[in-house]
């Protein structure tokens, strides 16, 4: 899991950690010992915070339907390597559980970290923008699959190749990541991403049909995932 700090906001939040595949995973959960008022005053503002979490609307990016039973709301940077990692088991997830799991893809770029990944998420919505909602994800998708993460992406080179897969024009693409179009969207995704308790990528909320919100923060393997989403499909 990849970290920022925003001098701006105060986010110290006490989680349980343990380390999977180089990123930092952790669900809230209840503070073990003490049982003192501080602790739950900080656990009331972690769910405090979660309730944070904007619906969806017509701006979002939605794989599946919104009233599945159980719907993850992801918030990724583009250049992040355990956002690659991520993005394969969250593919897996969406075809293991079919109508019953929604993807919504949001980000959450870390400028002091990746100084390309602003200008990166731009670039998918204008691929959107010019495709639909398909090039939108076929953006996604094949970006994570050929780049090598942390500003080393040659990003002419790269989108070059995706518009060319698309069929989409990668001037009319250039022109439009250079117009900054859609740099409010990227914002809000990244101020909710903030709002709701995240710290660092991948982060993302799994949501069930009745409203239980669970927040994970790193790239979880597949196994880990898949028992997340059951839990909140037993419901």
């Amino acid at each position: 899991m990849e970290t920022q700090r925003n001098s701006g906001t105060s986010m110290a939040i006490v989680v349980g950690a343990l380390i999977i595949a180089g990123a930092i995973i952790y669900v809230w959960g209840p503070a073990s010992g003490g049982g003192t008022d501080s602790v739950s005053s900080d656990e009331a503002r972690r769910e405090a915070m979660l309730e944070e979490l904007l619906p969806i609307d017509e701006l979002d990016h939605v794989r599946g339907s919104a009233d599945a039973s159980v719907v993850f709301y992801e918030y990724s940077d583009l250049e992040c390597p355990f956002c690659a990692s991520f993005h394969q088991p969250l593919l897996m997830a969406k075809e293991q559980y079919g109508d019953d799991f929604t993807w919504v893809y949001r980000h959450f770029p870390l400028a002091t970290l990746h100084s390309k990944a602003r200008d990166e998420a731009n670039a998918s919505e204008c691929a959107g923008k010019l495709g639909g909602e398909g090039a939108f994800w076929g953006f996604i998708d094949r970006f994570f699959e050929l780049t090598p993460s942390n500003d080393q992406t040659d990003t002419e080179s790269v989108y070059r190749h995706i518009t060319g897969e698309l069929g989409l024009s990668y001037d009319e693409l250039a022109h439009c990541i250079e117009d900054k179009e859609f740099d409010e969207k990227v914002e809000r995704d990244l101020n909710n991403a903030i709002e709701t308790g995240g710290e660092g990528t991948p982060w993302g909320i799994l949501v069930s049909k009745d409203g239980q919100k669970i927040p994970v923060g790193g790239a979880l393997p597949y196994e880990s995932l898949a028992r997340l989403i059951e839990s909140l499909l037993k419901r």
